[in-house]
């Protein structure tokens, strides 16, 4: 078993589908997918690694609300410790509205609440601290600078990548380049990812997920492309972190790491069908997505 800590930020999410494009005038007919759920890098990364049998410590604030204690059992019920989970108790828990238009967009309408831009709780550094990996998503950008002063050489640094410069600024940016020792993103994000690939170190691992058409691996000089299954999925919400948390657990149980993509691969799909993301356990459903 490995300790790993997942810096991040939690959400309430809730899903929608449209039944037309957005630039449509008028009323638009949706369907609610989901009510209210815990969501974010932290839980769905920390749940697959917990459910792997590694010990992951997500690492966010919650506001003292009722978002927060749905948030915090979730935790609970996935096995994953909470001591580096803070509670403000004169704020209010992030949510994200995640919505799937007909037209094949996503649009993801984030409410990051009232949390104080705090330090580190002494449990939340502790667990930092005791981690051999560290994971880094989205969050207070002053948190991460913080935690990379303070990253020993023996700690593994992974960076779940996402184009938010409020998280991410450039200068951030560089910095986890130059440290990281895995990179997780997807197609989308390539561009700007490479843009900063002079930074990093000859070792480096990076993990470009690109929906339908699989997973690309690079490491050193070599490139290679590993084939998905695609679903059709109703409900894509937190595949990628969760294909992140199921590809790291493998890595820790030393897969090299083409096998361990396709374990993760396997995993993401058997948990995509298991909670119901898909219209029938065939996989059959309302979207087509990497799994």
């Amino acid at each position: 078993m490995s300790r790993v800590a997942i810096l991040g930020t939690a959400t309430a999410d809730q899903v929608f589908r449209l039944s037309a494009a957005f630039e449509q005038e008028g009323t638009i007919a949706v369907r609610r997918v989901t009510q209210a759920r815990a969501g974010g890098a932290p839980v769905y990364t920390g749940a697959a690694l917990t459910q792997r049998g590694h010990e992951a410590s997500p690492v966010f604030d919650l506001g003292d609300d009722a978002d927060g204690s749905m948030i915090l059992n979730a935790c609970r019920r996935a096995g994953m410790p909470i001591d580096a989970i803070a509670i403000q108790p004169d704020g209010s828990t992030s949510s994200c509205l995640l919505v799937y238009a007909a037209d094949g967009r996503d649009f993801c309408l984030f409410d990051p609440g009232r949390l104080a831009s705090a330090p580190l709780t002494d449990a939340q550094a502790s667990a930092v601290e005791r981690a051999e990996m560290v994971v880094i998503a989205a969050t207070d950008a002053s948190r991460v600078e913080h935690i990379l002063d303070r990253l020993r050489p023996d700690q593994r640094l992974v960076w779940i990548f996402k184009h938010d410069p409020n998280c991410f600024p450039d200068r951030l940016c560089r910095q986890l380049m130059q440290r990281a020792d895995i990179v997780f993103h997807n197609r989308a994000e390539a561009a700007l990812v490479e843009g900063w690939l002079s930074l990093a170190g000859p070792d480096m691992l990076r993990i470009r997920t690109s929906g339908g058409d699989g997973v690309r691996i690079a490491y050193g000089a070599l490139t290679i492309d590993v084939p998905t299954r695609s679903l059709r999925l109703a409900d894509p919400t937190g595949a990628g972190d969760s294909f992140a948390g199921y590809m790291l657990a493998a890595l820790l149980d030393g897969a090299d790491r083409v096998d361990a993509a396709h374990k993760a691969l396997s995993a993401t799909a058997a948990f995509l069908i298991d909670d119901n993301r898909c219209a029938d356990p065939a996989g059959r459903g309302e979207r087509e997505q990497n799994a």
